[in-house]
């Protein structure tokens, strides 16, 4: 399960911004992540594995939030999960 709420990030001064209100996939669920390159698939599959941390909002992953955990915290959740 994933669960994202005001969900906001960019990267440093550039031009790319990343904003998800909300989004929410059930356990289970089949999810299509589509666009054109830059769009920020990979930008998101990062920030909900934890490898990346957001700007502002919440993520919350395998019912666990990811947001506000140290780095060693989110590499240990990405091993474990």
């Amino acid at each position: 399960m994933i669960r994202i709420s005001d969900l906001d990030f960019s990267y440093g001064d550039g031009d790319f911004r990343l904003r998800i209100p909300r989004l929410h996939v059930e356990k289970g669920s089949t999810t299509a992540l589509i666009g054109p390159s830059g769009s920020g698939k990979t930008t998101l599959l990062n920030l909900v594995a934890g490898i990346t941390l957001p700007t502002g909002g919440r993520i919350e992953t395998a019912g666990e939030e990811v947001t506000g955990r140290s780095d060693r915290e989110r590499r240990s959740f990405r091993v474990t999960r």
